[in-house]
């Protein structure tokens, strides 16, 4: 099995999109799906990996290894892929519909669910651009 990497080091940045992996998503695939995308011992984030195999990871894409545990640091998308993040990725819907809808502070609403602000602060940033572009599109 190779590390998403090839090494577990500070500078892992994805070669194809140029994102920064550590520590958020680092990762161990089996050898055949890792095989599949063609890396090598290169670095490579979820998304590139699902680009270069045209399809999105599954639980069984990730082998029982310690590094596939779940970390406090993981990614919701890297979480969800290894089937444990649902029901992180569920709560930070939660906390920016609560930010948005109800106006509680994002710290607020962070500390209560156990979520990382600065990542729930993105989040709502998002939230707030889309609701503003289909209002924009809306009647």
């Amino acid at each position: 099995m190779v590390l998403n990497s090839g090494r577990c080091n500070p500078s892992a940045v994805c070669v194809d999109c140029g994102v920064e992996c550590w520590p958020w998503e680092m990762f161990m695939l089996t050898d055949a799906v890792w095989a599949e995308t063609g890396a090598g011992e290169a670095v490579l984030c979820i998304g590139c990996v699902e680009d270069r195999l045209d399809r999105v990871l599954e639980p069984d894409d990730f082998p029982p290894v310690s590094l596939n545990d779940d970390r406090p640091v993981d990614s919701v998308r890297l979480r969800t892929r290894k089937g444990s993040g649902r029901r992180t990725e569920e709560l930070y819907g939660i906390a920016v519909d609560a930010v948005l809808d109800l106006g509680v502070e994002v710290a607020a609403a962070a500390a209560t669910l156990h979520l990382d602000a600065a990542v729930l602060a993105l989040m709502v940033d998002q939230a707030q651009f889309g609701r503003a572009v289909l209002a924009e599109i809306g009647p």
